[in-house]
């Protein structure tokens, strides 16, 4: 479910060419810090054949990638040292001409360090009921409907 809710919220094959557009700096806000581990995972999934997710600072700038950054949490919170290197991460990323996907858990507000005139921000979609039926409808076959 929360794949289809990641790809609900990019939108459409447009969409998803913005974000990897050079230079794009896009913050995708609201996800629950339990899911920031498979959301990390799941974007692979959305990524057009050939590219791939670099992860902090790390291989900044390689073709055909996409600069993710989020903040560490730890049992549910952010420590100094986490926001600092989530700082770090950030600078990093903006200073090269790699595309950028930051998450923003909902238990983080956007930082003054952000560059929020610069940033498309994008809220994770919530489980609605198209949702919910499109789940439903990946998880059954054509010989097992579901009744809508």
């Amino acid at each position: 479910m929360l794949l289809i809710r990641l790809a609900a919220s990019f939108g459409d094959t447009a969409a998803i060419a913005q974000l990897l557009a050079p230079g794009a700096i896009t913050a995708l806000d609201d996800i629950p810090s339990d899911d920031l581990d498979l959301i990390a995972q799941l974007l692979t999934h959305l990524l057009p054949a050939g590219w791939s997710l670099c992860l902090g600072r790390h291989n900044l700038g390689a073709p055909l990638s996409l600069a993710l950054i989020r903040p560490l949490v730890t049992d549910g919170k952010l420590s100094d040292h986490g926001t600092r290197e989530f700082a770090k991460d950030v600078l990093a990323a903006i200073d090269s001409d790699a595309p950028i996907l930051i998450l923003l858990p909902d238990l983080v507000a956007p930082s003054k360090m952000l560059p929020l005139d610069q940033i498309c921000r994008i809220g994770l979609v919530p489980i609605t009921h198209d949702i919910l039926i499109a789940a439903l409808r990946a998880r059954h076959s054509a010989t097992d409907p579901i009744n809508e």
